[in-house]
C-alpha cells in the first residue's frame, strides 16, 4: 500500500507543479518525505521534507511549516542525528510561538498548542536521548511548555477585578 501511495503523491506532484500550484505541490512533497522515511529511505525523506518546508516558507504557511519541522526532527532522531533533530525542532518551535502570536485569542491559541502536543512529546524524547546532565530540566520544561504558554495567555485575558483572577492571586 505504500508503494501504491507514493505512486499517487507522485502523479499529484506533477499535477500541482503542472498547475502551478506550490501550496499543493509542498503538501505533496512532505507526504512523499513522510513515505521515504516509512520505507527507510533516509535520503529521499529528508531531500523532499526539506523541499516541503521551503516551498511552505516562501508560501508564509508556517502552520503546517512546523509540521514539516516536526517530521524532519522525527526523521533525524530515528537517523541518530540528534543535533539535527534539536535544530528542526528548535526552527519549528520558534515558527509555532510566531503563529501562536497571530491566533486571536486564548481559548484558540490553547487549541492550537493541543494539537502540537506530540510536538512538545519529542522536545522532551530529545532531551531524554541527549545524554546530558541537565536533560531531566531540559525534558520538564519542553513537556511543560506547551501548557504553560497558554496557560499564560488565558491568564493575561482574565480581567483584573474578576473573581478568577483574584482566587489566582490569593
Amino acid at each position: 500500500k505504500l508503494a501504491e501511495a507514493e505512486q499517487k503523491l507522485t502523479e499529484a506532484l506533477r499535477l500541482h507543479r503542472q498547475q502551478g500550484d506550490r501550496r499543493m505541490e509542498a503538501t505533496a512533497l512532505h507526504h512523499l518525505g513522510e513515505a521515504a522515511a516509512e520505507r527507510g529511505d533516509t535520503a529521499t525523506a529528508r531531500e523532499r521534507l526539506h523541499q516541503a518546508l521551503d516551498l511552505r516558507l516562501r508560501c508564509r504557511l508556517n502552520d503546517v511549516a512546523t509540521d514539516t519541522l516536526f517530521a524532519l526532527a522525527v526523521l533525524e532522531m530515528n537517523a541518530g542525528q540528534a543535533q539535527a533533530a534539536r535544530n528542526a525542532a528548535a526552527s519549528a518551535l520558534e515558527l509555532m510561538e510566531s503563529v501562536r502570536k497571530r491566533v486571536p485569542s486564548a481559548t484558540l491559541r490553547a487549541a492550537y498548542y493541543a494539537r502540537q502536543r506530540h510536538f512538545f512529546d519529542l522536545l522532551v524524547e530529545l532531551a531524554a536521548d541527549s545524554g546530558q546532565a541537565d536533560a531531566a530540566e531540559a525534558g520538564l520544561l519542553a513537556s511543560e511548555q506547551g501548557r504553560g504558554r497558554a496557560l499564560l495567555d488565558m491568564l493575561v485575558e482574565v480581567p483584573a477585578t474578576s473573581p478568577a483572577s483574584a482566587r489566582l492571586l490569593t
